[in-house]
């Protein structure tokens, strides 16, 4: 039979709760199976550390900042921002801005949704440096409909942009 010791249902206990479970029932059946077994939860340990280290950042950004956003608008934002991204190229053509990342998919904004000290700041960005980039990815805009019907594309939304020690880029 197998027991699991602690009824608690935190979001992060549960989880853990989880992995514990199912290392007594993989142990059960044989020392290969628990060894690929630890091997996937070690891996699966490491990237939710990675996420919520993403997680807080936003979450530090958004508590600071005054920014209006429904619930669907903030589940957009973890599939839109990127933490610590190298900028190797900025564009800004036919109405749009484009940031190039070295490793992260660029990000495309109608410059005409932003506000001037935010373009100031995407103008002001130095090459080759790490930011912070928070945004919302187009498909979880709650004007998608009304920027579609305008110009039959939906951009993300940029929300700020700040240099990688947390400074917020100098425009002046």
């Amino acid at each position: 039979m197998i027991s699991v010791r602690s009824a608690s249902f935190h979001k992060e206990g549960f989880t853990r709760q989880l992995y514990v479970l199912y290392l007594e029932i993989l142990r059960k059946q044989g020392p290969r199976r628990f060894l690929s077994a630890v091997a996937f939860i070690a891996c699966a340990t490491w990237g939710e550390a990675q996420a919520q280290h993403v997680h807080q950042w936003i979450t530090k950004e958004l508590a600071t900042g005054s920014y209006k956003l429904s619930e669907y608008e903030n589940n957009g934002l973890y599939y839109c921002s990127s933490a610590n991204q190298k900028i190797v190229d900025t564009k800004f053509e036919n109405g749009y801005a484009l940031i190039i990342f070295e490793q992260a998919a660029p990000r495309f904004f109608l410059q005409r949704e932003m506000s001037s000290d935010l373009l100031a700041k995407l103008r002001a960005i130095e090459l080759e440096q790490f930011y912070n980039t928070l945004c919302i990815h187009s498909f979880f805009r709650d004007d998608w409909q009304k920027r579609y019907d305008e110009d039959h594309t939906v951009s993300d939304r940029l929300l700020n942009i700040m240099k990688h020690d947390k400074e917020l880029v100098d425009v002046r």
